[in-house]
């Protein structure tokens, strides 16, 4: 099983941009797509201020004209469980935003939005959900996070926030702070249409030393370890016991791929220091142009799964190449399949990973994976049926489902358990290219 899990982490990487540890941003599912990301800053009575922000695409969303401008109107529903999944808080509110632009770039525009909590140390889940309100397009996500300790005596610092824009000024408002209005970045991703990564997170209890100041040093590590890139010592003058420091630099010359962003603070006179870190991405151009390295037996993994979901001529095809062709094979393939191109996700290869989890979750027999398995196939290549009908106690038959699709049209699969155990087996479908049987009804009579 770990073979094809690398193929789909592999994909997964290369068009859906998965993070590879659980301080990640979320994002969500359904016909409106939109990131949630979280930063920890001390509140009051030893809890947690946590921001959660959102950013949503506005052609996810129906733009009703608004004299030069459109308007986006949506609701959000968010609600926080704790451990034991009793309710800690739940918010619904309105957003109306005013896009102005060319009709041809509202497309690549987005739409931020941000709430605060106050929360204690711990686990917690977190439900959004959003609806369109000039349509039927909705979204919903649900993610489980960890909430820091922020109340201590120690030299300490808040949680990294990642921004997109930030100017000194403005009025009171959910990105206003400090003096300063801070637009988050939910997305944490940086590079070639965003290659100022900007920063903003807050310190507490420094040493109370006279004239002394802060030296900060940035640096970008690679998962496996590897500084990347170093940046210039930046100095602060240190304005009292507390401070928010707000930073950016160049990220234009750093290759695609995760990173950890690594920061080190430092008093300059009593050498007291402290250490924070969060994982970010980088896309350039080099993106899609990179070629990752392919063994043939992950080939020939991949390929396995291939067969279910492309047409038999593309399998052909791609048995035919060699190692470096089908790897750029299966990168044009998930390309195609996009359903959404425009976007940052890849929905299509998001299905698949769902499906085929689903089907080693359920449908695995004896030492087969239960993706492997005729009803697991058939779920990774068509989906998840419509409706389902369980005869599995009648006392003549052996036990037997059928798996009804509304699609195009209505096709059925009949599965048989021909021995009772567990092992289901395809014995007739009404759809084109796949087993038909008239039969089927005699298979499953008991004798």
């Amino acid at each position: 099983m770990k073979h094809y899990l690398f193929i789909l982490l592999l994909l997964f990487q290369l068009f859906s941009k998965a993070g590879l540890c659980q301080d990640v941003p979320k994002t969500s599912s359904g016909t409106i797509r939109f990131h949630v990301d979280h930063a920890g800053f001390r509140g009051t009575d030893g809890k947690t201020l946590t921001e959660f922000y959102l950013m949503l695409y506005a052609d996810h969303l129906k733009l009703i004209s608004n004299g030069t401008a459109k308007k986006a109107v949506f609701k959000i529903n968010t609600q926080i469980l704790d451990s034991l999944e009793n309710q800690i808080s739940q918010h619904e509110w309105t957003t109306e935003a005013l896009l102005t632009a060319d009709s041809t770039d509202y497309g690549k525009m987005v739409i931020y939005d941000q709430w605060k909590e106050e929360l204690s140390r711990g686990s917690y889940q977190l439900q959004v959900t959003i609806d369109d309100q000039n349509s039927t397009n909705n979204g919903d996500m649900q993610a489980v996070f960890e909430i820091p300790e922020m109340y201590s005596e120690d030299f300490i610092s808040s949680q990294i926030e990642f921004v997109s824009s930030a100017k000194s000024g403005g009025q009171s408002g959910p990105f206003f702070k400090n003096n300063r209005t801070v637009i988050p970045n939910p997305s944490r991703r940086y590079g070639i249409l965003n290659p100022i990564l900007y920063l903003y997170y807050e310190l507490y209890n420094l040493p109370l030393i006279d004239k002394s100041g802060l030296k900060v040093n940035y640096s970008i590590q690679a998962l496996n370890g590897e500084v990347v890139k170093t940046y210039p010592v930046k100095k602060v003058t240190k304005p009292g016991n507390s401070t928010s420091l707000l930073h950016g630099f160049d990220v234009s010359a750093v290759p695609s791929g995760i990173y950890d962003l690594l920061v080190s603070v430092q008093d300059s006179v009593s050498e007291q220091s402290i250490s924070l870190s969060r994982r970010f991405e980088i896309i350039q151009m080099d993106y899609l142009q990179k070629q990752p390295a392919i063994s043939a037996e992950q080939a020939e993994i991949a390929g396995h799964l291939l067969k279910y979901i492309s047409t038999p001529e593309e399998y052909k095809f791609y048995n035919e190449l060699g190692l470096s062709g089908k790897m750029q094979f299966l990168i044009q393939f998930w390309r195609e399949k996009d359903p959404t191109p425009s976007t940052l996700e890849n929905e299509f290869l998001n299905e698949v990973k769902q499906r085929y989890q689903y089907a080693n979750d359920h449908f695995g027999w004896g030492g087969e994976e239960g993706w492997n398995t005729d009803r697991g196939s058939i779920l990774v290549k068509y989906g998840m049926p419509d409706e389902i009908e369980y005869h599995h106690s009648e006392t003549d038959t052996w036990p037997y489902e059928i798996w009804i699709y509304h699609q195009d049209r209505t096709f059925v699969f009949i599965f048989g358990d021909l021995k009772a155990k567990g092992q289901f087996i395809l014995l007739h479908s009404t759809k084109e290219e796949e087993i038909h049987n008239s039969d089927w009804r005699e298979w499953i009579q008991r004798m």
